[in-house]
């Protein structure tokens, strides 16, 4: 499996009115989206959010990219208790991301706590394939930008670990 993409977003209904996660492929998706879309749910199941699925939808950002591509809705925002569980298990949701994506790769599911620097995580993971365009990741993967930056440094740092290449920092 090459490159994939992945889009995470908070859904959103009525105030308290559903819950849980789902994660949507297209639905002429290659097969190894729709099994990246299984792992990905299970682990976020199994981190108490009501599971509501692996589904197909003919979403733009599905089926215009051009690598198998999946998008995880991860709770509802307007649902307390999913607000509760994101806000209290932000990190073991990067672990289930990242752990589903080494997992579908083939490495080690072993996403533990983060020992690379940055810079060194983006070169272990481009040198290995993982990803493709290292001054993207450089320039958008910053803790201090955003919340997204601040999941994809983490998600780099961890896959990187995993692979078990690089220099500790610190």
């Amino acid at each position: 499996m090459g490159a994939v993409g992945i889009v995470v977003v908070r859904n959103a209904f009525q105030p308290e009115t559903a819950q849980g996660v789902e994660t949507y492929v297209y639905p002429k998706a290659d097969p190894h989206a729709v099994s990246l879309a299984q792992r990905i749910q299970n682990g976020l199941r199994d981190l108490g959010f009501t599971d509501r699925g692996v589904k197909m939808a003919n979403f733009q950002v599905l089926r215009e990219t051009k690598a198998p591509a999946v998008l995880v809705e991860v709770g509802f925002i307007d649902h307390t208790k999913d607000n509760l569980r994101f806000d209290t298990k932000r990190e073991r949701i990067v672990e289930v991301l990242a752990g589903a994506i080494l997992e579908q790769v083939g490495l080690s599911r072993d996403v533990g706590p983060v020992r690379f620097s940055l810079d060194d995580a983006i070169e272990v993971l481009a040198e290995h394939g993982i990803i493709n365009t290292p001054e993207y990741w450089r320039q958008h993967a910053v803790p201090e930008e955003t919340v997204r930056g601040e999941y994809a440094a983490l998600m780099i740092q961890r896959m990187a670990r995993a692979i078990g290449h690089g220099q500790q920092s610190g």
